[in-house]
């Protein structure tokens, strides 16, 4: 339903790239600090990734179980 809300899709996409360049400002910064600006270059191959992995892991984490430190997380 929400989808079919005029400007929900403007709203999206304005939010996403305000995203991308706060992390990429950030990233900058740091690396620039750490003289690690060649990594660089992986930064939006990884912002693709990242759409899909963190549905992924949220439900993932929500559904299955897990052992972390010796104990069973259900």
């Amino acid at each position: 339903m929400s989808f079919m809300i005029k400007g929900f899709a403007e709203i999206l996409f304005i939010s996403f790239f305000v995203k991308l360049f706060i992390d990429f400002l950030f990233l900058f910064l740091t690396a620039s600090f750490y003289n690690r600006k060649t990594l660089l270059w992986l930064y939006v191959p990884v912002q693709i990734m990242y759409i899909f992995y963190v549905p992924i892991i949220s439900v993932a984490g929500l559904t299955g179980n897990f052992t972390w430190k010796g104990r069973i997380y259900k």
